[in-house]
């Protein structure tokens, strides 16, 4: 996301299908240019396992002060789980919307007939 309010762009979230079918022996999950982190599943699940050494490998090359791999893995899956909160979150607050919406919708019927 480009600032912590922006919304998530689905894009960037693996589907179930895409995670099921890949498998570490394949080599990395995603590339930095395509970068998709599972927020559906655990911070620390194979594929954001995966993710996390693309991640350090573009840290790395970028040379930031901070070259500890333990440290900015640490950092990583810290922040992952801080997204995976966040993602969980607002799907819950669209689930809210939905049922609500629903819920009008029935009273709308039911009082139109």
């Amino acid at each position: 996301r480009s600032a912590p309010g922006a919304p998530f762009v689905l894009d960037l979230v693996p589907t179930r299908e895409e995670i099921e079918a890949w498998h570490p022996s394949q080599g990395r999950c995603c590339t930095a240019a395509a970068f998709k982190l599972d927020l559906n599943g655990s911070a620390r699940s194979k594929w954001n396992k995966s993710c996390e050494r693309v991640y350090e490998r573009c840290f790395l090359d970028i040379g930031f002060a901070c070259t500890d791999t333990t440290q900015i893995a640490e950092a990583f899956f810290s922040h992952v789980k801080y997204l995976i909160s966040q993602w969980k979150l607002l799907s819950k607050e669209e689930h809210r919307r939905n049922a609500i919406q629903d819920a009008r919708t029935r009273a709308q019927r039911k009082y139109g007939v």
